[in-house]
């Protein structure tokens, strides 16, 4: 495609649009393979529901006993999300979220009705994390967790240019 000279879009839309269908597909299969985790985390919820108090299991409370503080945010994270924020996250949605004392980026793969549990995918590691809801929106308000968005190469090629352009660079004596 970079290789073409016309300035046809079609190739471009094409590409984009083999890649949606891949990412569906992934996220299927993820869903797919943690298809018992999601029983599961149901059948604790519906007991809950009913009166019985069961604990989820591997799940995460942020409040709960992690050791070491959180660092700085990164640069990209710099603005906490406003409350609520992360009700709107839904299956399929990806994070970038604080979680046993480093950043991972993480796939929701199914969440509760209400402010139940989300159940999350760590891209890094293949395996999933029950985490509360109320953990989450803890999270989300301290800026621990976010929608992930990968960086933007368009702006740092842009800001690079802006900055070539104010920096005359050396100057010839003489």
């Amino acid at each position: 495609m970079v290789a073409q000279h016309s300035a046809d879009p079609r190739p471009f839309q094409s590409a984009a649009n083999r890649l949606a269908v891949l990412e569906r597909q992934r996220f299927a299969r993820a869903v797919s393979a943690a298809a018992g985790d999601i029983t599961l985390l149901g059948a604790r919820i519906r007991e809950a529901d009913s009166g019985h108090s069961t604990s989820l299991p591997q799940a995460l409370d942020a409040g709960g006993g992690d050791s070491r503080p959180a660092p700085l945010r990164r640069g990209g994270d710099a603005e906490p999300d406003p409350g609520g924020v992360a009700q709107a996250w839904r299956a399929g949605s990806w994070l970038s979220i604080f979680l046993r004392g480093q950043w991972r980026r993480a796939l929701v793969l199914w969440r509760a009705p209400g402010a139940g549990p989300l159940l999350l995918l760590d891209a890094n590691e293949a395996r999933h994390w029950a985490v509360h809801g109320a953990a989450i929106e803890r999270l989300a308000a301290a800026g621990l967790a976010r929608v992930f968005s990968p960086r933007s190469l368009v702006a740092d090629a842009s800001g690079r240019v802006g900055h070539v352009s104010r920096d005359p660079g050396p100057t010839p004596f003489g």
